[in-house]
């Protein structure tokens, strides 16, 4: 644990893609009510839906009134880092006392794609499921009042987490306890080992009871969006979702060597099955702990066939597929190991999880001598101000630069740091222009998603990076203002392109450069003419 804590403090910042809109808007929840920062009440509003989100913001903007944004993003972390192999230990424990050894196999989980997108409180979710299946799992068959209260709390903190995890769980207490309950129809005198569980129908009515609220706020979650529906929009091929799954794509960030290290997180799965199976540990009867084998595949099924966005709730195929390898390690909780297999499952898993955090510690250094070259902007800004990011190189693909990240757009909503330390509007927030699903949200009129027309860099090309193309014309649509653009990462041939061209032909007639990066010149900060500087 100590281990997978270094790689977030011994680096300035941690590369994610969402992270930086994270604290720009958690940075607005706790400036919106200062009169020095009038340009916020300006350009945004408060969401008066209380999101999921709202959780995750609160807790990063209660850590801002105390420490700088980087750092309180860093604490934050630390407490996913902290809580989530300790939640897989006290589930695993609920299972068998002497199975706590196999919460190894989760800290190839801790650095996920997951997290690395910058999906913050859906990584907190995860840890929230181990703790409410752990805590089901101990108290399955005596849900007295305490236990159902105390169970119907941590399913509505896990809701309030992420809605996804919150509908693994139903999954999970109610395709298991059904297992259960069919298992001691077929054999009603059959009687399983000691971990096993009563063959009645009562697991599954005290826990649905017990998870009622929490789906309760997840009914009306959904109905509160009206525009709430299914897409299977783009979605992956079936060979090619079976192929991701089999390969543990929900692992792989920044670079194809990560790939070879999640297919040996897989391969270490199946060994384990093939030495249970060998050992003849699993049997062919109808038992509880089968149910678990049931739900991963049931798991499985939902990532191959569910939808790939729910509204702006996107990447479900990339959160679905780790639910499967959870459902395995309960699983495998239930069985006896000998002591080499033990000593042999921890070594392989902690091999596993210490390359893959070398492998991401090389990439926090390389991209974190880029984040320094971009905010290094900052002190440009005149604070109380609007800043446009136009961001031409989203993963360091620059001619001269090799390609940092293979997944992760680092730079995409990179602005979102300078927003939270500089006290500037970001209008390239996507948290508040293109979803409903985050506390603050722009003004209608000012929109910089609706007012500022983006478009493709160059589809004759492929590259579909979209750019706002409308700058000089959102202060007459909307009478706001863009007092900065950044350019990031702009190619020595954009100029010659159409898109492109268009972009700096406005910034040519209506901006100043006034600062430009080193030692690369990859960020170039243009000033609306007619504006001061800072002081």
């Amino acid at each position: 644990m100590v281990a997978h804590l270094v790689p977030l403090w011994a680096f300035r910042f941690f590369p994610s893609q969402d992270g930086p809109a994270h604290l720009a808007n958690a940075s607005i929840l706790l400036d919106y009510g200062n009169p020095a920062h009038t340009a916020l009440r300006k350009y945004y509003v408060l969401n008066r839906t209380f999101t999921p989100n709202w959780v995750g913001h609160l807790m990063l903007a209660a850590m801002m009134t105390r420490l700088p944004p980087l750092t309180a993003e860093k604490v934050f972390l630390s407490g996913y880092v902290v809580l989530f192999p300790l939640a897989i230990r006290y589930a695993l424990g609920a299972v068998r006392a002497d199975a706590r050894f196999l919460a190894a196999l989760g800290f190839p989980f801790v650095y996920s794609y997951p997290l690395h997108m910058g999906f913050y409180t859906f990584c907190y979710s995860l840890a929230m499921f181990w703790l409410v299946s752990g805590y089901w799992l101990r108290h399955r068959e005596r849900l007295g009042v305490r236990e159902t209260v105390t169970m119907a709390a941590g399913g509505v903190l896990l809701y309030l987490a992420h809605p996804v995890s919150a509908v693994a769980v139903f999954v999970e207490v109610g395709l298991v306890a059904v297992y259960v309950a069919l298992s001691g129809v077929r054999r009603p005198r059959r009687r399983e080992g000691s971990a096993g569980a009563r063959t009645n129908i009562a697991p599954l009515t005290n826990a649905m009871v017990a998870l009622a609220p929490a789906g309760v706020l997840t009914l009306l979650f959904l109905l509160w969006n009206r525009q709430t529906h299914l897409s299977w929009e783009d979605s992956p091929r079936a060979g090619t979702l079976v192929k991701d799954l089999l390969s543990l794509q929900s692992l792989v960030s920044y670079s194809a060597s990560e790939v070879w290290v999640a297919r040996g997180v897989v391969v270490l799965f199946g060994v384990i099955m093939l030495y249970l199976v060998l050992r003849k540990q699993v049997p062919r009867a109808l038992t509880f702990w089968n149910g678990y084998l049931v739900l991963a595949f049931a798991y499985a099924l939902i990532y191959l066939v569910g939808p790939t966005a729910i509204s702006s709730g996107s990447y479900l195929h990339e959160r679905m597929m780790l639910f499967p390898f959870f459902a395995l390690m309960l699983s495998f909780a239930a069985y006896s190991y000998g002591r080499l297999a033990r000593h042999a499952i921890q070594a392989a898993a902690a091999a596993l999880a210490g390359v893959l955090l070398v492998i991401h510690s090389l990439a926090y250094r390389d991209l974190n001598g880029f984040l320094t070259e971009y905010v290094s902007v900052g002190p440009a800004l005149a604070s109380n101000t609007t800043l446009l990011p136009i961001t031409f190189s989203q993963q360091g693909d620059v001619p001269g630069m090799r390609s940092l990240s293979s997944r992760i757009n680092v730079f995409l909503n990179a602005g979102g740091y300078l927003a939270a330390e500089r006290h500037v509007v970001d209008l390239g927030n996507y948290e508040a222009s293109q979803t409903r699903f985050f506390p603050t949200l722009f003004r209608s009129r000012l929109n910089p998603a609706e007012q500022l027309k983006y478009a493709p860099v160059d589809s004759a090309t492929g590259d579909l990076s979209a750019v706002p193309t409308a700058l000089l014309e959102y202060p007459q649509r909307t009478g706001g203002t863009i007092d900065y653009v950044l350019v990031w990462g702009a190619r020595a041939d954009d100029r010659q392109r159409a898109v492109p061209r268009g972009i700096f032909r406005q910034l040519d007639e209506a901006y100043d450069v006034v600062y430009t990066s080193r030692p690369g010149g990859l960020a170039r900060l243009y000033r609306r003419k007619g504006l001061r500087g800072p002081p």
